[in-house]
Protein backbone atom coordinates (compact mmCIF):
# COMPACT_ATOMS: atom_id res chain seq x y z
CA UNK A 1 0.00 0.00 0.00
CA UNK A 2 1.44 3.35 -1.00
CA UNK A 3 0.70 6.44 1.09
CA UNK A 4 0.93 9.93 -0.27
CA UNK A 5 -0.18 13.30 0.99
CA UNK A 6 -2.33 13.79 -2.10
CA UNK A 7 -6.05 13.05 -1.91
CA UNK A 8 -6.52 12.22 1.79
CA UNK A 9 -3.84 14.24 3.57
CA UNK A 10 -1.58 12.95 6.34
CA UNK A 11 -4.35 12.86 8.98
CA UNK A 12 -6.46 10.40 6.98
CA UNK A 13 -3.41 8.36 6.04
CA UNK A 14 -2.31 8.11 9.65
CA UNK A 15 -5.81 6.98 10.56
CA UNK A 16 -5.69 4.27 7.87
CA UNK A 17 -2.28 3.04 9.09
CA UNK A 18 -3.53 2.93 12.70
CA UNK A 19 -6.65 1.09 11.51
CA UNK A 20 -4.55 -1.56 9.74
CA UNK A 21 -2.32 -1.99 12.80
CA UNK A 22 -5.36 -2.39 15.06
CA UNK A 23 -6.86 -4.87 12.60
CA UNK A 24 -3.65 -6.91 12.64
CA UNK A 25 -3.64 -6.99 16.46
CA UNK A 26 -7.32 -7.94 16.69
CA UNK A 27 -7.03 -10.56 13.93
CA UNK A 28 -4.29 -12.30 15.91
CA UNK A 29 -6.30 -12.33 19.18
CA UNK A 30 -9.85 -12.88 17.83
CA UNK A 31 -11.32 -16.35 18.24
CA UNK A 32 -14.35 -17.69 16.42
CA UNK A 33 -14.11 -21.26 17.62
CA UNK A 34 -14.24 -23.00 20.98
CA UNK A 35 -11.64 -25.78 21.01
CA UNK A 36 -9.66 -24.92 24.12
CA UNK A 37 -12.16 -25.17 26.95
CA UNK A 38 -12.13 -23.94 30.50
CA UNK A 39 -11.21 -26.35 33.32
CA UNK A 40 -14.88 -26.57 34.40
CA UNK A 41 -15.98 -27.66 30.92
CA UNK A 42 -13.10 -30.10 30.55
CA UNK A 43 -14.15 -31.64 33.87
CA UNK A 44 -17.71 -32.22 32.55
CA UNK A 45 -17.57 -33.02 28.80
CA UNK A 46 -21.20 -34.20 28.86
CA UNK A 47 -22.21 -30.56 29.36
CA UNK A 48 -19.92 -29.20 26.63
CA UNK A 49 -21.96 -28.47 23.51
CA UNK A 50 -19.56 -28.85 20.60
CA UNK A 51 -21.69 -27.83 17.60
CA UNK A 52 -25.27 -26.94 16.70
CA UNK A 53 -26.52 -27.31 13.14
CA UNK A 54 -29.90 -26.23 11.74
CA UNK A 55 -31.38 -26.47 8.24
CA UNK A 56 -34.87 -26.65 6.74
CA UNK A 57 -36.17 -29.68 4.88
CA UNK A 58 -36.33 -29.27 1.07
CA UNK A 59 -40.10 -28.66 1.24
CA UNK A 60 -39.62 -26.02 3.99
CA UNK A 61 -42.08 -27.77 6.33
CA UNK A 62 -39.58 -29.14 8.85
CA UNK A 63 -36.56 -27.83 10.69
CA UNK A 64 -33.68 -30.26 11.21
CA UNK A 65 -31.56 -29.62 14.31
CA UNK A 66 -28.38 -31.36 15.40
CA UNK A 67 -26.53 -30.76 18.65
CA UNK A 68 -23.25 -32.49 19.43
CA UNK A 69 -21.52 -32.77 22.78
CA UNK A 70 -17.89 -33.47 23.66
CA UNK A 71 -18.76 -36.32 26.04
CA UNK A 72 -19.25 -39.91 24.94
CA UNK A 73 -22.57 -40.21 26.79
CA UNK A 74 -25.42 -37.99 27.90
CA UNK A 75 -25.78 -37.03 31.53
CA UNK A 76 -28.90 -37.77 33.57
CA UNK A 77 -28.28 -34.50 35.44
CA UNK A 78 -28.33 -32.14 32.44
CA UNK A 79 -31.24 -30.70 30.47
CA UNK A 80 -30.18 -30.46 26.82
CA UNK A 81 -32.20 -27.55 25.43
CA UNK A 82 -32.33 -25.67 22.13
CA UNK A 83 -34.25 -22.37 22.16
CA UNK A 84 -35.95 -21.39 18.92
CA UNK A 85 -37.29 -17.99 17.88
CA UNK A 86 -39.06 -17.35 14.59
CA UNK A 87 -40.76 -14.62 12.63
CA UNK A 88 -41.66 -13.68 9.08
CA UNK A 89 -39.08 -10.87 8.96
CA UNK A 90 -35.40 -11.48 9.75
CA UNK A 91 -34.52 -10.05 13.15
CA UNK A 92 -38.15 -9.61 14.25
CA UNK A 93 -39.22 -12.71 16.10
CA UNK A 94 -42.86 -13.28 16.95
CA UNK A 95 -42.77 -16.82 18.38
CA UNK A 96 -40.47 -18.67 20.75
CA UNK A 97 -40.30 -22.28 21.84
CA UNK A 98 -37.78 -24.70 23.28
CA UNK A 99 -36.90 -28.29 22.61
CA UNK A 100 -35.63 -29.89 25.78
CA UNK A 101 -34.42 -33.42 26.40
CA UNK A 102 -33.38 -35.27 29.52
CA UNK A 103 -31.73 -38.69 29.50
CA UNK A 104 -32.41 -41.20 32.27
CA UNK A 105 -29.96 -43.51 30.44
CA UNK A 106 -28.35 -43.75 26.99
CA UNK A 107 -31.46 -45.55 25.73
CA UNK A 108 -34.11 -43.63 27.67
CA UNK A 109 -34.97 -40.02 26.81
CA UNK A 110 -37.85 -37.63 27.51
CA UNK A 111 -38.11 -34.65 25.12
CA UNK A 112 -40.61 -31.82 24.93
CA UNK A 113 -41.27 -29.41 22.08
CA UNK A 114 -42.54 -26.59 24.27
CA UNK A 115 -46.08 -27.62 25.22
CA UNK A 116 -46.93 -28.74 21.66
CA UNK A 117 -45.50 -32.25 21.59
CA UNK A 118 -43.46 -34.74 23.59
CA UNK A 119 -41.65 -38.00 23.01
CA UNK A 120 -40.07 -40.60 25.27
CA UNK A 121 -38.32 -43.93 24.86
CA UNK A 122 -35.20 -45.33 23.23
CA UNK A 123 -33.75 -42.68 20.86
CA UNK A 124 -31.00 -44.90 19.42
CA UNK A 125 -32.99 -46.30 16.48
CA UNK A 126 -31.81 -44.74 13.18
CA UNK A 127 -35.46 -43.83 12.46
CA UNK A 128 -35.67 -41.94 15.74
CA UNK A 129 -38.66 -41.52 18.03
CA UNK A 130 -41.70 -39.63 16.80
CA UNK A 131 -43.68 -37.38 19.11
CA UNK A 132 -47.30 -37.98 20.09
CA UNK A 133 -48.49 -35.25 17.68
CA UNK A 134 -45.85 -36.00 15.04
CA UNK A 135 -44.31 -32.53 15.46
CA UNK A 136 -40.94 -33.76 16.72
CA UNK A 137 -38.61 -36.68 15.98
CA UNK A 138 -35.61 -37.45 18.16
CA UNK A 139 -32.52 -39.52 17.47
CA UNK A 140 -29.64 -39.64 19.93
CA UNK A 141 -26.58 -41.82 19.68
CA UNK A 142 -22.85 -41.95 19.21
CA UNK A 143 -21.44 -40.90 15.85
CA UNK A 144 -17.94 -40.27 14.59
CA UNK A 145 -17.21 -36.61 13.95
CA UNK A 146 -15.14 -36.25 10.77
CA UNK A 147 -13.82 -32.89 11.98
CA UNK A 148 -10.11 -32.96 12.73
CA UNK A 149 -8.40 -30.15 14.61
CA UNK A 150 -4.70 -30.58 15.27
CA UNK A 151 -4.11 -28.25 18.21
Amino acid sequence: MELSAGRFGWGAQSFIVVLFVLYAVVAVTARASDHLDSPATVANPQADIADVYAWPSPDGKRLNLVMTIQGHAFSDKIDYVIHLDSGRVFGHTTASTSIGCRFAAANEVQCNLGTSDSVSGDPTSPNGLEGQHRLVRVYAGLRDDPFYNNI
